[in-house]
């Protein structure tokens, strides 16, 4: 199921589309380590081709078939990580993030550019929301410090603590009182 992206048109496409291109001119796109080698060459097109003319869901279909097979997953109990079979949810988690990680970029963009706010909402359809979610839902956020934040990002997707991959939340344009 797609993000539900309520800002998706074609002048927030073309400032995502400049934000990717930025991160890919200052080898700053993140590729995941589950993308096998075929897939870290394709991923920057495919992403572009998703921007132009997809959404997540189609971004998540043509990464399909270029996962490593495996993965090495940490183990919190202290013992040594272990090889598991890649998820087969994988391509979905992957294009979310990205797709929305680019998306909320731009809509921070035209916030600033528009005088406009940003609002948290939900972006992906949760039948048992967390607590932690409802109750940041609605609540206002500085566009500014996000852009700089979600652009300093850069590599480190993993370390999002704000809006994390697989996570439902994403922010929304709301116009300033």
């Amino acid at each position: 199921m797609s993000l539900l992206l309520k800002s998706l048109d074609e002048k927030t496409r073309n400032i995502i589309l400049d934000e990717v291109n930025s991160d890919i001119n200052n080898n700053r796109l993140y590729l995941s380590t589950r993308l096998n080698a075929k897939g870290k060459k394709l991923y920057p097109q495919l992403l572009v081709k998703s921007i132009k003319d997809g959404d997540d869901s189609s971004l998540a279909k043509s990464l399909g078939s270029y996962f490593n097979a495996t993965e090495t997953k940490k183990n919190f109990k202290g013992e040594e990580d272990y090889e598991a079979k890649m998820s087969i949810s994988a391509p979905e988690l992957l294009a979310e993030g990205e797709f929305k990680h680019f998306y909320m970029r731009a809509l921070c963009i035209l916030a600033i550019g528009e005088n406009k706010k940003l609002r948290i909402c939900r972006v992906r359809y949760s039948e048992k929301p967390r607590p932690k979610s409802k109750m940041r839902i609605g609540k206002i956020v500085d566009a500014n410090k996000l852009l700089i934040y979600l652009r300093k990002l850069g590599k480190h997707r993993d370390n999002n603590m704000y809006f994390p991959p697989n996570f439902g939340l994403g922010i929304e344009l709301i116009d300033s009182d």
